[in-house]
C-alpha cells in the first residue's frame, strides 16, 4: 500500500501493509457469521501489528469493491498490476466507526499472537454478485472460528 494510510490505537500509530479478503467471516458479531470480511493489516515502527476488520452484509453494492473485483487476477495465481487504480479505502468502512478491541492473532500462518484487533461493530453492504464473484476463486478461505480463550473484548462506546 502506498505510504500515509495508518492507525493510531492508543499511543501506537500503526502503517497500513495490505488487505485482504475472507468468506465466510472469520469472527462472530453479537453470533452472527456474514459472508465476507475484509482485513487491513497494519504494522507499527517497533513491529507490532494492529488490524482493522469489517464485516459485509448482502444488500447495496460496494462501488469501491467492484474496482477491486474488476482489477483482480482471472485467475488464480496470476498477477494483476492495478497500480493506476485509486481506491478509497474509507469506503471499504462503516460510517459508524465504533468497535471491538482485543489482541488475538493472524488469522493467516504464522498466526502469530500478540495482534492488536479493532472490529467494526456495523457491517457494509456488499451486493450478492460481488460476494459471489469472490467466492468463484475462494470458495471458502476462512479459519474456523476460534474459542475465546478468555480473551477480553472491549467494546467501544464513543
Amino acid at each position: 500500500m502506498p505510504a500515509g494510510q495508518s492507525i493510531k490505537s492508543g499511543n501506537n500509530t500503526y502503517a497500513l501493509l495490505l488487505f485482504h479478503f475472507h468468506t465466510p467471516s472469520e469472527y462472530q458479531i453479537e453470533g452472527r457469521v456474514y459472508p465476507l470480511e475484509v482485513h487491513f493489516v497494519h504494522k507499527s515502527e517497533a513491529g507490532a501489528l494492529g488490524v482493522v476488520g469489517v464485516m459485509f452484509e448482502e444488500g447495496a453494492a460496494n462501488p469501491e469493491l467492484e474496482k477491486i473485483w474488476a482489477n483482480a487476477p482471472a485467475k488464480a495465481g496470476e498477477e494483476n498490476n492495478a497500480a493506476d487504480v485509486i481506491l478509497d479505502l474509507s469506503k471499504l468502512l462503516p460510517a459508524d466507526q465504533r468497535y471491538y478491541r482485543f489482541m488475538g492473532s493472524l488469522t493467516t500462518p504464522p498466526c502469530s499472537e500478540g495482534v492488536n484487533w479493532h472490529m467494526m461493530q456495523k457491517p457494509i453492504t456488499a451486493s450478492k454478485a460481488q460476494i459471489d464473484a469472490f467466492r468463484t476463486f475462494f470458495a471458502m478461505n476462512a479459519r474456523p472460528i476460534q474459542p475465546a480463550n478468555g480473551r477480553l473484548v472491549v467494546k467501544d462506546t464513543k
